[in-house]
């Protein structure tokens, strides 16, 4: 590699870093949500404190997470240590993304790359920040199941690697990760797939079937043990209910599109696991475990983008799977690249900031400070209260749990739940009801408001996660 390449990549590495690190600092103490949906995680942790179901029959009150329950199980540690908060929460997050990274780095200097590759490649993962939903820093699901994964993929790769006992002690090893990643969340039995066979390709079609068998073995028996006792309802939330989302070809086309714009590293390592493969890998140089998965993770991510609207969180796990690939390959394959090889743009491109949003959203003291104003008007009114849209300030407020308002519209418009909720606002059996926008009006969630309720107030609320104005019901006359 030339000294200017390797000077502009580092700085581009640099910079991507230096703002991630600005952004979490800046973010992880801010006490409110930070994205719409961070409020999920308090909410059912909640629960779990109290000793309630995490998946129980959905309610007006209360319904269920979509996704497995391993970093719920983790964040009621982290609560029951150091309180239930957004900002404690928010550590099981920034430490996973840690993890991440080092494992990216630690991995590509065991292949004798450069530390100057190995560091540029490692910081892909925080320069696509603000392209994964600005999820690397907040109280979600995200970061722990790819930590998960990621673990998994490099146990794989070592099996792939080595031989007799320690091939099959790391084999042992990626099925535990791959059970706590799956069972954190879903998405990540692309690994499994990938694992499985790169496995298999280098000939180890016993640790191959050995692999599949035990992770299938953990998560199913977990899966029964959690439908036994919550009466079906968890097979419902983690199966049934992602599953009723369609695939609309438009969708499908932006996430392509999101693919090429804001992850051309991944683009560009797929590209060569395409190449190698048509090529037909020498015996002696197999697809990888990297390789294997990344050829599963993108077109999973692509179809789970294109079926939810936009996720961009999806995208998490293809970018340290690529930042691998494409460091083994410039490590191993191209050691003298220069400004005329190819794979340096997708590269330096995906670590440099692009320019449509450099940085997460930083909360400002104002955002604070009328957040606060909202949870001192919350204490003020009566409930029961029916607040989808901000559940997480009710709560601070000590009135009673809301599903949040990204939950229920996943239900159809006849789903027993909104049937309840509409019979429920018809009998005005909530003293207060709070809706985000006037536009929220017109969802199926608040189909019993109209006539029976009457607009009280107009609450400004200004924050990273909702920007707009909250309207306050109070039931009117009979």
């Amino acid at each position: 590699m030339t000294r200017s390449s390797r000077i502009v990549l580092l700085v581009l590495a640099s910079v991507s870093i230096g703002l991630f690190v600005i952004a979490v600092t800046a973010r992880v103490s801010f006490p409110y949500e930070l994205t719409g949906v961070e409020a999920l995680q308090p909410v059912v942790v909640q629960r779990l404190l109290a000793g309630l179901p995490l998946y129980a029959a959905p309610t007006p009150q209360y319904v269920g997470p979509v996704y497995t329950p391993l970093s719920f199980v983790l964040d009621a540690g982290l609560a029951r240590a150091f309180g239930l908060n957004l900002p404690v929460l928010r550590v099981l997050s920034i430490a996973s993304t840690l993890g991440i990274m080092l494992l990216v780095y630690g991995v590509l200097r065991a292949h004798q790359a450069e530390r100057s590759i190995a560091a540029v490649c490692a910081a892909m993962l925080p320069a696509a920040h603000t392209r994964l939903g600005d999820c690397l820093d907040v109280a979600r699901v995200d970061a722990p199941e790819v930590l998960f994964a990621v673990l998994a993929v490099a146990a794989g790769d070592f099996a792939c690697r080595t031989q007799g006992r320690r091939s099959w002690t790391w084999t042992v090893t990626a099925a535990c990760a791959l059970g706590a990643a799956v069972l954190t969340k879903q998405t990540a039995a692309t690994a499994a797939f990938g694992i499985c066979l790169a496995l298999w390709l280098v000939g180890r079609r016993a640790q191959a079937v050995g692999l599949a068998l035990l992770v299938a073995g953990v998560v199913l028996s977990v899966g029964a043990a959690l439908d036994a006792a919550s009466g079906g309802w968890a097979t419902f939330y983690l199966v049934t209910l992602p599953g009723r989302s369609p695939l609309v070809a438009s969708d499908l086309a932006l996430a392509l599109a999101r693919l090429a714009l804001f992850f051309p590293g991944a683009l560009a390592a797929l590209a060569l696991v395409v190449w190698r493969v048509r090529r037909g890998p020498p015996a002696s140089s197999p697809l990888s475990a990297w390789e294997a998965t990344l050829a599963f993770s993108v077109p999973a991510a692509l179809f789970t983008n294109a079926r939810f609207g936009g996720a961009d969180n999806v995208w998490m796990i293809v970018v340290p799977l690529a930042a691998v690939v494409l460091g083994r390959y410039w490590a191993e394959s191209a050691p003298r690249l220069s400004w005329r090889h190819l794979l340096f743009y997708p590269i330096a491109l995906q670590a440099a900031v692009l320019p449509h949003r450099p940085i997460a959203p930083l909360p400002t003291v104002a955002d604070r400070q009328t957040y606060e104003a909202f949870v001192a008007g919350l204490r003020q009114v009566p409930g029961p209260v029916f607040n989808p849209v901000l559940p997480y300030e009710s709560m601070l407020a000590g009135h009673e749990p809301s599903p949040h308002i990204a939950q229920l519209v996943d239900y159809s418009s006849d789903a027993p739940v909104l049937n309840q909720l509409a019979a429920a606002l018809r009998e005005r059996r909530f003293a207060t009801v709070i809706a985000g926008n006037p536009g929220d009006l017109q969802l199926p969630l608040f189909a019993g408001v109209e006539g029976t309720y009457r607009e009280t107030q107009r609450f400004p609320v200004q924050g990273p996660a909702f920007r707009g104005v909250a309207l306050i019901f109070r039931p009117s006359a009979p």
